[in-house]
């Protein structure tokens, strides 16, 4: 998910809390027992749907290789991890 300008300023737990809600049944049915993310903007929203920080030193090395780990987000992103 990307957090776009249409959604500042709103309630964004409100919207997007479905969405996410949908992505994590999806992942967990399709097998997938672990979410990780980045994010630099809304840190308190994801804590709230049992996100935890995690060091992103910790990342596997495919997520370390993909282009929104590698390239995109920027350092400073907060990486965050939720077990399905």
């Amino acid at each position: 998910m990307v957090r776009t300008p249409y959604l500042s300023g709103k309630p964004y737990w409100a919207r997007l809390s479905p969405l996410l809600t949908h992505a994590e049944d999806l992942a967990s049915a399709s097998g997938i027992s672990e979410l990780r993310l980045l994010t630099t903007t809304i840190t308190d929203f994801f804590p709230q749907a049992a996100y935890a920080a995690v060091n992103r030193g910790r990342a596997s090395s495919g997520l370390q290789a993909s282009m929104q780990f590698a390239q995109l987000c920027p350092a400073s992103a907060v990486c965050m991890m939720k077990t399905l």
